[in-house]
């Protein structure tokens, strides 16, 4: 489920998620999700397409989702 939403880019037209399932939190982004799905809340339940993206901080390795499609269940 979406455990968080944030709006961000200059125009926050994009989407900061923070996703759980299966005792395991997640953080994703969602290009242009503002525009596409701007109903999406905290607590919803979702469905999502993504890819797989490694991020390099701070000299450790994070595995971050890409995501490019979310419907509400």
């Amino acid at each position: 489920g979406v455990t968080g939403v944030d709006k961000v880019g200059r125009d926050k037209n994009h989407l900061k998620l923070k996703l759980y399932k299966d005792g395991n939190f997640y953080k994703g982004i969602f290009f242009y999700g503002a525009e596409k799905i701007p109903e999406l809340k905290f607590g919803d339940k979702i469905d999502i397409v993504y890819t797989l993206q490694e991020n390099l901080y701070n000299g450790k390795k994070y595995i971050d989702l890409v995501v490019k499609d979310i419907k509400i269940r």
